[in-house]
């Protein structure tokens, strides 16, 4: 139930280097792209307001929200915002010459691989963000792109700009998402590391109770990505939704673990362009090491394994705000000293 879709291109032109981090400018270029990829309107009406909405590839991946399944109660906010969308996008290098990217895939989106792979192509035809020197949106060509079931650990190439399209079928795309990460994690409970070091390659932000967290607690950072999993099993079909009750052992259980250190990189501010040429604000956003110490009697616990499985799945789902951008992108190590 996971695929991740790396992406290897090279400019048309040398451009002017993007300003900030560029994972909100590939997002806005993907959903763009995806939209013109998979739209089956022939009129100009808004998306919500048109009658395949509920059935649509880019409402589904890029417009979660509860409106697509009304049944379910799970979102927040009346169930208008707040669904996990099953994709996010982790940067590699932006450079004035040469991109790479890659855009993870959970759940149901899978099954759409042909619309995914059409709009990665298409970023680079419609361009990413307009270079402010020559007043033209900065066009490339997609070299290659390469996907890895993670499930398997295969890497195979699905495009070349030489051949084309060589899709085949996923092997084993169907197993629950934070079943992917079984054996690992149960090696994990059985090391019984000392400390836990997430380390974090984009800027983060991760609110609780209303108030921005700069050195979160533990416990907040896996009920973050408890809830962002809950959601893509309910409504993307990528596993089997927490219960409440085994939530609350999960948040019990990680708050043994405790928050040893903190190295604060950078501060930033995050705005993002609007499709009407406003400014969204998204506030601060932190970029850290967090180091936590856990207990010996954290591993001998129920829910050990399944706060692993959740630390590893987030490494490709990331945390906090704006994550399906590349926020909140980080890398876990382990230690047993």
């Amino acid at each position: 139930m996971l695929a991740s879709y790396r992406v290897y291109g090279r400019f048309a032109r040398t451009y002017t280097p993007l300003k900030g981090f560029p994972g909100t400018t590939l997002r806005g270029a993907f959903g763009y792209a995806l939209r013109k990829a998979s739209c089956r309107n022939e009129g100009d009406a808004e998306c919500r307001d048109c009658r395949f909405y509920r059935d649509c590839v880019y409402a589904r991946m890029f417009e979660s929200s509860s409106v697509l399944d009304p049944s379910l109660k799970a979102a927040a906010k009346r169930g208008l915002e707040g669904v996990t969308n099953p994709y996010t996008i982790e940067v590699h290098r932006v450079g004035r010459e040469r991109l790479s990217y890659s855009v993870n895939v959970f759940g149901e989106a899978l099954k759409w691989e042909g619309y995914v792979v059409t709009a990665l192509i298409g970023m680079g035809i419609e361009g990413i963000g307009i270079d402010p020197a020559l007043g033209e949106r900065r066009k490339f060509r997609v070299e290659r792109i390469d996907r890895l079931n993670v499930a398997t650990g295969d890497v195979e190439v699905v495009y070349t700009e030489d051949v084309g399209f060589a899709f085949k079928p996923l092997r084993d795309p169907g197993k629950p998402l934070l079943d992917l990460f079984e054996r690992r994690a149960m090696e994990i409970v059985d090391a019984r590391p000392t400390s836990i070091l997430l380390y974090f390659k984009t800027p983060f932000k991760l609110v609780e109770a209303g108030k921005t967290q700069v050195r979160p607690r533990f416990s907040s950072i896996v009920m973050n990505l408890a809830r962002k999993y809950s959601l893509l099993a309910a409504y993307h079909r990528a596993g089997r939704k927490i219960r409440p009750r085994d939530a609350r052992g999960i948040k019990a259980q990680s708050s043994m673990v405790r928050l040893e250190g903190c190295m604060v990189s950078g501060r930033y501010r995050v705005k993002k362009k609007t499709i009407k040429g406003g400014e969204k604000d998204f506030g601060v956003f932190v970029r850290a090491a967090l180091a936590y110490r856990v207990p010996r009697e954290f591993w001998a616990g129920e829910y050990a394994p399944t706060v692993t499985k959740l630390l590893l799945l987030g490494e490709y789902l990331h945390i906090g705000k704006m994550s399906c951008a590349g926020y909140g992108d980080y890398k876990l190590y382990l230690s047993t000293e």
